[in-house]
């Protein structure tokens, strides 16, 4: 009975979507979970990650994404092939992230999952994706006017800094520390449009980073980064045609004089 189960399961599998506008499927068909974004989600579904300590004025004009596991259609397979319990529960939260378009900040990018699985990383980054098309979605609107896309920066922890160079983002290195006295987190790395565009490229062709993929929204997301301004100020030349900097001021520069040099 059990065989002809599985030789069904095996002979529809090919049938399945490999993409899906509403769920990011896991490469392996073994796996028991697959995971869509709910972007924006509610305040209660944000908590059971962040916590209420991390919702300041109740999450006002903050637009916040929840990355949700589903079943997966193929969970009869994993269940025979004996694979490891999910390390979340089907329904709950895997991955927040909020994004506070007022100042141009993405400062929350957490997961629920260990942060040493695999997993943690696919899923923060898969949050990350929707907080951009959310940041490209609000400057396309009249609330976006004054910004551009590298106005947008972001706080980053040890384990999330890889996720946000995966996508174009550059680590600030001047970080400024006063936000510290006005209890916010430190702006640690910044947007860069050219590099954004470059790996939205990239992961579209190649499927995407890490054991999750939807080249659908990469696609959208690319296309959105395409359609923004260049970030250069008109009539900049690019950095391998910029004039050489004049070098800076020698202070040892009258004593080698004073000896011949």
């Amino acid at each position: 009975m059990f065989v002809c189960i599985e030789l069904l399961a095996l002979s529809l599998a090919p049938n399945f979507p490999r993409f899906s506008t509403g769920i990011t499927r896991c490469r392996d068909p073994s796996a028991s979970l697959g995971y869509h974004a709910v972007s924006p989600c509610d305040l209660s579904t944000a908590s059971s990650v962040a916590g209420e300590s991390v919702l300041p004025d109740g999450g006002a004009g903050h637009h916040w994404v929840a990355i949700m596991t589903t079943q997966n259609p193929l969970e009869p397979l994993a269940l025979m092939a004996d694979s490891p319990s999910p390390l979340v529960e089907v329904g709950q939260a895997a991955a927040v992230a909020r994004l506070r378009p007022q100042v141009a900040r993405v400062d929350q990018l957490l997961s629920s999952l260990p942060k040493e699985s695999k997993e943690s990383s696919d899923v923060l980054g898969l949050a990350l994706d929707h907080i951009l098309l959310a940041w490209l979605d609000h400057l396309q609107s009249s609330a976006g006017d004054c910004s551009s896309f590298e106005s947008l920066s972001a706080s980053a922890s040890l384990h999330t800094a890889a996720v946000l160079e995966q996508r174009g983002f550059a680590e600030i290195t001047s970080p400024d520390f006063s936000c510290l006295a006005r209890g916010e987190p430190i702006a640690t790395h910044e947007a860069r449009l050219p590099a954004a565009c470059i790996a939205y490229e990239r992961m579209a062709g190649s499927g995407g980073v890490g054991a999750l993929h939807d080249t659908y929204l990469y696609e959208r997301i690319l296309s959105a980064l395409r359609d923004q301004s260049d970030p250069r100020p008109a009539g900049a030349l690019p950095d391998a045609e910029a004039a050489p900097s004049a070098p800076p001021d020698d202070p040892w520069a009258a004593m080698k004089r004073a000896n011949g040099f």
